[in-house]
C-alpha cells in the first residue's frame, strides 16, 4: 500500500481483494447480529404488552375469559 499524488494505491491486487473481502465480511456479521437483537427486542416487547394482571398475577387471555 502506497501514498502518491494524494491517493492510496495498493501495490498489489490480492491485498485490496482481501481488505475489502474481510470489510464486506464483517458488514455481514453486523446487519446479522442487528437483525437478530432487532427479532428479540420486538419478541420481548410483544410478550410484555400482552401480560394481563388479574389479582396481582400475570395470566394468559384464556384464563382472563374463563373468570368471567
Amino acid at each position: 500500500m502506497q501514498i502518491s499524488g494524494g491517493k492510496l494505491e495498493y501495490g498489489d491486487k490480492l491485498e485490496k481483494s482481501k481488505k475489502v473481502s474481510r470489510i464486506i465480511l464483517i458488514a455481514i456479521v453486523l446487519i446479522f447480529i442487528l437483525i437478530v437483537a432487532i427479532i428479540c427486542t420486538i419478541l420481548y416487547i410483544q410478550k410484555d404488552i400482552l401480560k394481563i394482571y388479574v389479582d396481582g398475577k400475570a395470566v394468559s387471555m384464556e384464563k382472563r375469559n374463563n373468570y368471567n
